[in-house]
């Protein structure tokens, strides 16, 4: 019986970039952390005004044991030694210390989570130099169709704050979320926020058709990369868009990132040429 095509086993060299990136972002979100470990994750953070609430939090040495091997595990990645041991040295703490944490688990540590989980499915756990199923690469593809166009349909539908910038406008100055002078300046400018309103919504609710075309996903995912890197110069939104942007080299396919490669090193060149010429 023939196989096909798409589900021959390959070489995925971006895997490698993928995971490294997946191991600095989760050090850039846990780290920070550590300051907090008391407060936030075990019980001497925790005060209770009523007899009859019953909780069951981490002692302080219990919540220490879980961050403490979380970290260890990334360390492990990041080095590529018993990568799919250090994935899940960390998955299993980490979601023991957010479920105890008793808020809501942001958006990009569920994110963070998800990525972790495709690479335990990936070759060598994120090996990039391991012929293995494109199984975790069409798993990742699928995190990221549900990611962006969730969010984009979302804005479609909702209304016409987004096709107006006055939702961008009044995210910019939110007291949680904006506040950075960019932003702040930027928040008035309607000639400004409408188009990139527009460019958001046609780049989210996009995205789950345009990506499995191959001729123009490198574009996008460009695109991609130019409004995560807005988001960062604008908002307050911690390490969302270096976790988003974690998954893109994988999004890529082996000939696109082969190819981005090569135009990397094409544009390095003619750089480093440029300067040499110069500076004679």
């Amino acid at each position: 019986m023939t196989r096909l095509a798409w589900l021959e086993p390959r070489i995925e060299p971006s895997w490698t970039v993928t995971r490294l990136l997946w191991v600095l972002a989760g050090l850039a979100t846990w780290l920070p952390r550590g300051f907090l470990v008391g407060e936030v994750y075990c019980d001497t953070g925790i005060v209770v005004p009523s007899a009859f609430v019953t909780l069951s939090p981490l002692s302080l040495p219990a919540a220490w044991t879980h961050y403490a091997v979380l970290i260890v595990g990334l360390v492990l990645v990041g080095i590529g030694r018993h990568n799919r041991v250090g994935i899940v040295l960390f998955l299993v703490p980490s979601s023991l210390l957010m479920l105890h944490e008793g808020l809501n688990i942001k958006g990009y540590d569920r994110l963070l989570l998800w990525q972790g989980l495709v690479l335990l499915a990936a070759p060598g756990g994120g090996r990039g130099d391991r012929a293995g199923s494109p199984f975790a690469q069409y798993s990742m593809l699928v995190i990221y169709v549900g990611l962006y166009g969730s969010n984009g349909w979302f804005k479609v539908l909702r209304g016409t704050d987004w096709w107006h910038g006055t939702t961008l406008a009044y995210a910019l100055v939110d007291q949680n979320f904006g506040g950075r002078a960019l932003g702040l300046w930027l928040s008035d400018k309607a000639w400004l926020t409408i188009p990139l309103s527009w460019w958001t919504v046609l780049f989210e609710a996009g995205f789950p058709i345009l990506v499995w075309f191959g001729r123009v996903r490198a574009w996008l995912l460009l695109s991609g990369v130019a409004l995560h890197v807005g988001i960062a110069l604008t908002m307050h939104l911690n390490t969302f868009g270096l976790i988003v942007l974690a998954g893109y080299p994988v999004l890529l396919g082996d000939r696109g990132w082969i190819a981005f490669q090569l135009q990397a090193r094409s544009v390095i060149a003619r750089v480093g040429a440029s300067w040499a010429h110069h500076g004679q």
